[in-house]
């Protein structure tokens, strides 16, 4: 029998307090709910935190129940590694592609095997020139691997990830995304955000490719612009990226991307100050498309602040799932399932897959294996330093699906 390690199933909940004898549900009103967050959160001073985090950007009045659950955990590389990629190649091995800082700066991708479905690993290659960092990865029917980084550069391996072309092409979009679709009749398929500094993205770019990735053509399309309007801070910043997207079983299309802070959720602005830029008002937004990605929706708020990094995974028994980063406490990686294929997500009941003792954790990547159990890689500031972001690791978690 296989030994696991501990993941724990989160469900927020509201708050009960236990009596003698009867148990009497606390219900309070939003506008209650705000006002007492409000006199908790004029407490903390921001600056004190990182990107202006608190860890406080939540509903305080709750509590949490917590359920533990076997899994399979372990490193792939050595300490210091940081956001990476997964993918399961057609002959059933795994290959992950873990970012590493070189002494002279920047980031650059290591390329690691796994033959046993991850438990243990190898690396295989070291490329210098090939990006690291925010980046994707996908394989295709034939075993070519596709790997994009943040600015939209291609490289590509045609011998599992032993050796790679780096850097051949760029794609027409400001922000990477982060996997590509493969269709039955070889048509490859990526969705960009098209984006310029200081202003929403109201355009995505579809690009497709009849030759393997070898050469792309793009067109622009447009998303429902009547969204929230954007408030002003200092700096100028992309203000959507990190897309992830699938064509869902009905049909249509759904992408996610990261909002930055000044994408307001509903009529709640982050608890911190607006003046500057900040991470931990970062979060998701999700717009669909159907008619094969001509037109797309009003994009409409999915997760909460200070939850970014979102990656979508169909699961075998048809239920969306997205996995994603915690930026405020408890720092980690978690999921959220959709029972309506996205439209609409149980915020109530998330699954806590690994910790992190700072904010610099995240970049998830979820694979559902044949036999149905789940495979996440993902970033996390494992180790102590006094150099803050030098603590990290890229760790792998297998584990299975709790029952709905």
């Amino acid at each position: 029998m296989r030994k696991f390690a501990s993941v724990c199933v989160i469900m927020m909940v509201p708050a009960f307090i236990y009596l003698p004898v009867q148990a009497k549900e606390i219900i309070m009103t939003p506008e209650q709910q705000r006002e007492l967050n409000t006199a908790l959160w004029e407490q903390y001073d921001y600056t004190q935190y990182p990107t202006n985090l608190t860890g406080f950007t939540f509903n305080l009045q709750q509590i949490t129940s917590v359920t533990q659950h076997p899994a399979i955990r372990v490193q792939v590389g050595p300490p210091g590694y940081y956001k990476g990629c997964l993918v399961r190649m057609p002959n059933g091995d795994l290959i992950a592609t873990p970012a590493v800082r070189p002494a002279e700066g920047g980031f650059r991708s290591v390329v690691y095997r796994s033959t046993d479905e991850g438990l243990s690993w190898e690396q295989i290659a070291a490329p210098p020139d090939l990006p690291g960092k925010e980046h994707g990865l996908a394989v295709l029917s034939d075993g070519t691997l596709l790997h994009i980084n943040y600015s939209g550069h291609l490289s590509r391996s045609e011998d599992g990830g032993y050796t790679w072309e780096c850097n051949y092409m760029q794609l027409p979009f400001g922000t990477m995304s982060r996997n590509i679709e493969e269709r039955e009749d070889g048509t490859l398929v990526i969705v960009g955000v098209n984006t310029d500094e200081g202003r929403p993205a109201d355009r995505l770019v579809i690009c497709t490719s009849q030759d393997k990735g070898l050469s792309w053509t793009a067109k622009e399309v447009p998303v429902g612009t009547d969204y929230t309007p954007f408030l002003d801070y200092e700096g100028a910043r992309v203000m959507a990226e990190e897309p992830s997207w699938l064509t869902l079983p009905d049909g249509r299309m759904v992408l996610i991307f990261r909002a930055e802070q000044s994408r307001v959720i509903g009529d709640e602005p982050p608890t911190f100050a607006l003046q500057r830029y900040g991470e931990a008002g970062d979060h998701m937004v999700i717009t669909e498309s159907t008619d094969g990605g001509e037109h797309w929706s009003t994009p409409r708020n999915m997760t909460g602040y200070g939850e970014p990094h979102g990656y979508l995974t169909l699961l075998q028994d048809g239920r969306l799932m997205c996995t994603y980063a915690n930026y405020h406490l408890p720092y980690g990686i978690f999921a959220i399932f959709s029972e309506d294929l996205g439209r609409t997500w149980d915020l109530e009941h998330r699954i806590m897959l690994g910790l992190s003792t700072d904010i610099y954790v995240g970049w998830p990547v979820t694979l559902q294996l044949p036999d149905g159990s789940m495979i996440t890689s993902y970033a996390t500031t494992a180790y102590s330093s006094e150099k803050r972001g030098e603590g990290t690791a890229f760790q792998i978690v297998k584990w299975e699906l709790p029952s709905q």
